[in-house]
């Protein structure tokens, strides 16, 4: 988050001695954490999980993704405005991308237990209070296509859009 996680052009512009903060640092990435021998899950906290490369770690690594990905978040700022409405349907994208249940727990916002294919099993509305009980679903049996190649399928298809349009340019 631009001046509340880090200073945008920091370099150019010191502004730390104004405000006292440097900014934190980069970590190795998202991370899968065994709980026991068959469970493991990957933590994201706040916005993490609106970014679709920060939900399950790298293929690269040859890390086997979680059965669970937990978000935690801080809605409170949002106030009770789309924001909070909006957190949660990201959070819904990645499950759907990953094909991974998701747990959403916001303090303030919407917590959810978010199924593989993106629909709510358990619902907390904004502000209500409650504990969410449910059994936990596995993730898919197969991984999706966004899981398996990530945006590569994106610039793929940015490619293919360019390809088009300049075929269709140059007969014209």
């Amino acid at each position: 988050v631009p001046f509340g996680e880090y200073i945008p052009f920091n370099t150019w512009i010191p502004i730390d001695p104004v405000v006292n903060f440097s900014g934190f640092q980069a970590g190795p990435g998202p991370q899968r954490i065994k709980l026991t021998k068959s469970f493991s899950i990957s933590p994201l906290i706040c916005y993490e999980v609106i970014f679709p490369g920060m939900s399950i770690p790298a293929r690269q690594k040859r890390v086997p993704h979680p059965d669970l990905i937990v978000n935690v978040t801080n809605d409170a700022w949002y106030g009770d405005s789309a924001g909070p409405q909006q957190h949660l349907v990201q959070a819904q994208f990645r499950a759907i991308e990953t094909g991974i249940p998701i747990a959403r727990v916001a303090n303030t916002g919407v917590s959810s237990l978010i199924s593989p294919l993106g629909g709510h099993m358990r619902l907390l509305k904004y502000g209500q209070r409650g504990v969410i009980s449910h059994p936990l679903i596995l993730p898919l049996q197969n991984e999706t296509l966004f899981a398996k190649f990530q945006q590569k399928i994106m610039v793929g298809l940015l490619l293919l859009l360019a390809m088009g349009i300049y075929i269709f340019r140059k007969d014209r």
